[in-house]
């Protein structure tokens, strides 16, 4: 039941974060607003590295690649092009594409890391982009 209630919260949050984004996408450039988030990650996460900090290690190569990558690539570049896309997308089609990230996820562990995936997988996969189509398509 927590992570229901977890879950339905973190649902919450990231409404409120697509309507406020969305606002400031007007007055601020993509590069300001993603620099101010990272920014602010930065702030909020340092006292946890803080406590953390008796139980580190020397990264490898291996890890610290790792970690660039998830630096750049997933939160920087991500945030950057989320924050682009605010501006031509409204608020609750942002969000219902962001539904696609697990089915891109399962796409790219076949092509990339050649993963068995099962008929229940795919299935799933199907329904989740016939729902993000169904949602985007705009009434007029």
């Amino acid at each position: 039941m927590l992570g229901n209630i977890i879950l339905i919260g973190a649902g919450i949050v990231w409404a409120f974060y697509n309507f406020i984004t969305r606002d400031l996408t007007n007055k601020y450039s993509a590069m300001t607003l993603t620099y101010y988030q990272m920014l602010a990650g930065f702030i909020f996460f340092l006292p946890f590295v803080i406590i953390e900090g008796k139980t580190w290690r020397m990264p490898t190569m291996t890890s610290a690649s790792a970690l660039i990558y998830l630096s750049v690539g997933c939160s920087i570049v991500a945030f950057l092009l989320y924050n682009l896309g605010l501006r031509k997308l409204s608020a609750s089609i942002s969000v219902s594409l962001m539904n696609l990230v697990p089915v891109l996820g399962l796409i790219f562990s076949i092509l990339i890391l050649h993963e068995r995936v099962s008929t229940v997988q795919i299935l799933g996969g199907v329904i989740v982009i016939i729902g993000v189509i169904l949602s985007s398509i705009q009434k007029g």
